[in-house]
């Protein structure tokens, strides 16, 4: 059952309008009027965006573009490097990771110890609370049978 067969007792899902005599759908889902916004208005109220190609420069000729990686300027003229620099790059990368390596794996050792010494003095602390615990009952259970400390 519709909306509009609730509506009316013609059973149609359409109704007349009754100041202008047309019919109104009214399962047609209703469209929002859009506000005319331009730029500007957004400008105005502080609405930053990114680069637009309606706010960008022309393109001019005059400047000389370069999408090259690098300038090459410790490479020789053909665009190779020496067997020796590259070994010297191996040998320097390798090193790095090897002293990197080690500070991780002491850093690591280190925060393990760290840990297991928490842990113990916790436990170490737990036991000391259980003795006392144990020493206030046994205490309590002496007075309460009539004893004398």
């Amino acid at each position: 059952m519709s909306l509009g067969a609730l509506d009316s007792d013609s059973g149609t899902d359409s109704d007349t309008d009754s100041e202008s005599g047309s019919v109104v759908d009214r399962t047609a889902p209703i469209q929002p009027k859009k506000p005319n916004i331009c730029f500007k208005d957004l400008s105005n109220i502080g609405y930053i965006s990114g680069p637009s190609i309606l706010t960008m420069k022309p393109a001019t000729d005059d400047v000389i573009v370069d999408w090259s990686w690098s300038k090459r300027d410790s490479k020789d003229s053909n665009g190779s490097t020496t067997l020796e620099e590259r070994e010297a790059m191996r040998d320097a990368v390798t090193r790095g990771v090897n002293e990197t390596a080690a500070a991780a794996l002491k850093a690591q050792e280190e925060e393990k110890k760290r840990k297991e010494m928490a842990r113990s003095e916790k436990e170490r602390v737990g036991r000391e609370q259980r003795l006392k615990r144990k020493a206030i009952s046994s205490e309590k259970h002496r007075r309460e049978m009539g004893g004398t400390l």
